[in-house]
Formats: C-alpha cells, sequence, structure tokens
C-alpha cells in the first residue's frame, strides 16, 4: 500500500510541472441531430490556447451496429483534426485522444449526436465484383421512402473519404460521375440530399485496373497492396493469380502455387483477373 502510494506521488509529481494538451470538440455539437451524411466531426487541440500542428488525434466512435471504430488522423495549422463518417440512421456518441512526443495523452469529454435519413442511395458502380478501368464511371440510385426513384437530388460521390464531385440525378434517380484514379485497391461511397433531406450508400471496395483486351482485364498488384481484399470479397467474377519468384521456382512448384516441398515461398505479385461486360 506505501509503495503504491509512493508511485502516485510520483507520477503527480512528473505531470504537475509539465505543460498538457486540451482537446476541444468544435462540431457537431453535443446532442445534435443532423438529416444528412456524411458527418464531418471536428477537434482542435491547443497547449495554453495555442494551436498544436501535427499531432496525432485518434476519433474513436461507438454505434450500435457496428460497435467501436477508431481512426488517426493528424492536426492541421490550426490545430485542427477532421473526420468524416458515412454515418446511417441511428445514435452515436464518440470523444478524441491526442498524442503528441512530450505531452502527456489527452482523452476529451464523450460528445453524442444522432441521424435520421430519409433518401436511401444504392452504390451501382464500380462494384467490388468486377476490375474497374480509369476512368472510372460511378453510378448512384437515390429513391424516397416510398421506393420511388428521386429526380433532381444533389448526389456526392467520395473515393478513400474525399469528396471527387457531384451530379444530379435524372428520371430514372439515377446520378453518374466519371473520375480518373491511380491504379490499385480504393473505397467509395456516395451522398444524397434534397429538400433538406439526406441519404448515404453503404462504403464499397473496389480495384482500378487496366484491361489487357476488350474481353479480359489485368491489375499486377504487390501482395501487400491487397492485404485487405480477400477473394470473397472480389467475387466469382474476379480470380486470383499468384505468382512466386523465380528463385524459389523447384519442380514442385513451377510458379504458381507451391506444393508441399516449397510451401514457405512467397508470391511475388499478385495478378487480378475480370472480364469487362458491364
Amino acid at each position: 500500500m506505501v509503495v503504491a502510494i509512493y508511485i502516485l506521488f510520483l507520477i503527480v509529481g512528473v505531470y504537475s510541472d509539465q505543460t498538457t494538451m486540451d482537446v476541444d470538440i468544435i462540431s457537431p455539437p453535443d446532442g445534435a441531430g443532423v438529416r444528412s451524411s456524411p458527418v464531418e466531426l471536428i477537434a482542435r487541440v491547443t497547449v495554453r490556447g495555442v494551436p498544436l500542428t501535427n499531432v496525432t488525434t485518434t476519433f474513436t466512435v461507438y454505434y450500435l451496429t457496428i460497435g467501436r471504430t477508431d481512426s488517426d488522423t493528424k492536426t492541421d495549422k490550426d490545430g485542427i483534426a477532421r473526420l468524416l463518417v458515412p454515418a446511417t440512421s441511428g445514435n452515436y456518441s464518440w470523444q478524441v485522444a491526442a498524442m503528441r512526443e512530450g505531452y502527456p495523452k489527452i482523452v476529451s469529454r464523450s460528445r453524442s449526436f444522432s441521424v435520421e435519413l430519409l433518401l436511401a442511395v444504392e452504390p451501382l458502380s464500380p462494384s467490388t465484383f468486377r476490375l474497374a478501368v480509369s476512368p472510372v464511371n460511378f453510378r448512384a440510385r437515390v429513391t424516397g421512402m416510398n421506393g420511388r426513384p428521386v429526380q433532381s437530388a444533389n448526389v456526392t460521390f467520395y473515393v478513400d473519404s474525399m469528396m471527387i464531385g457531384s451530379n444530379l440525378t435524372g428520371q430514372n434517380g439515377i446520378a453518374q460521375l466519371s473520375k480518373a484514379l491511380t491504379m490499385g485497391r480504393h473505397t467509395w461511397f456516395a451522398s444524397a440530399g434534397k429538400e433538406g433531406e439526406g441519404g448515404i450508400s453503404d462504403t464499397t471496395l473496389f480495384v482500378v485496373g487496366e484491361f489487357a483486351s476488350l474481353g479480359t482485364g489485368s491489375l499486377r498488384l504487390l501482395r501487400s497492396e491487397l492485404r485487405r481484399v480477400s477473394r470473397n470479397d472480389l467475387g466469382t467474377a474476379m480470380r486470383v493469380e499468384e505468382f512466386w519468384p523465380s528463385q524459389r521456382r523447384t519442380d514442385g512448384c513451377p510458379g504458381r502455387r507451391p506444393s508441399a516441398s516449397c510451401e514457405q515461398a512467397e508470391p511475388s505479385f499478385i495478378l487480378l483477373r475480370a472480364d469487362s461486360r458491364p
């Protein structure tokens, strides 16, 4: 018991004279109700009122259906950290932790907000199940609570949580946008708004490659780039071929998946193939 009290006094002594950071929640206000999505979470990190730049901030968001998510970002020159959350209808709570060398970690108070969306947004393309080619054609359908297409809704498209542009829906409730993207793995979602009501689509993972011919397409990726894409995610329309380094090849593994004699070998790259039908 005496030892524990002594350690506690040591800790207090270390931090009593050390300047600590402050984390203030800027937006949305605590208890706010919003009718659009994505929701931008904003916090400011300061020391004695002076903004701190390049501070690692972790946004922790709690939601009933997804549990807990943690997302890291950095503060800008004004000490502001932001996170864009494609939130569906429901109640959320969140907090922000700030960490920087030379300062003790500080965690903000928990805040809450709620989301109510009356528009449904369906991501049509690109999909996880087909290889995309740049420029990528994004398509999303917007419907109302009655299931009917919503015309002239403003649809905003996001790739890797960054807005890439927007367009209006036609009579069929579909909005389109074309955007050039780099090869590799990406995610996208779309939000919609009309007359004060909003909606958000699910987030879709897709892969951008180059078609080798009119009938097939292929994408050469390092294995590390495909770390988060499982074969189930890729679907039956896309097959994965693993090519093995020549120096590892033996009679038992001629450039493809190895036999038991070389099962410890690692593939040098992964080739994705998919047909180009729309």
